[in-house]
């Protein structure tokens, strides 16, 4: 009798499991909110904020505009970039604007896909922010 329970709680159990991510988990438009602060080489503290839309091609690129502010200075940019996404849903990105300012990040995929949490990984930088997909 226990075996028997056993066998029918187990497929209950596995179906609760999230699918394996991978690049493809990341397809389509993308909205971007990103806050947070960073710091010169003299310590001067500024507010950083950043809005816009992405599109991740499902192969690791990605395209987009994104408005950012820096303490204030707002810039309208084109961007471009590189993702990774590991089976256990934890990604990589790697972004270049068109002002040549790069950042780099950490983020979880979640939702099968629908959502992201992101930190950036950079020096001096202390910016944090959702990533979600637009019509999911």
């Amino acid at each position: 009798m226990a075996g028997g329970l056993l066998l029918a709680a187990g497929p209950a159990l596995l179906a609760q499991d999230p699918p394996p991510c991978d690049a493809t988990t990341l397809t389509g438009a993308y909205s971007v909110s990103l806050k947070g602060n960073y710091y010169d080489s003299t310590g001067n503290w500024y507010f950083y904020t950043l809005v816009g839309l992405y599109t991740f091609d499902g192969a690791g690129n990605l395209t987009g505009t994104d408005t950012v502010s820096y303490d204030g200075t707002v810039t309208k940019r084109k961007t471009t970039g590189t993702y990774t996404v590991n089976t256990d849903c934890t990604a990589t990105i790697a972004t270049t604007g068109s002002d040549k300012i790069t950042q780099k990040g950490d983020m979880v995929v979640k939702k099968k896909g629908a959502e992201i949490d992101f930190i950036d990984t950079d020096t001096d930088i202390i910016v944090s922010g959702t990533i979600n997909k637009q019509n999911p």
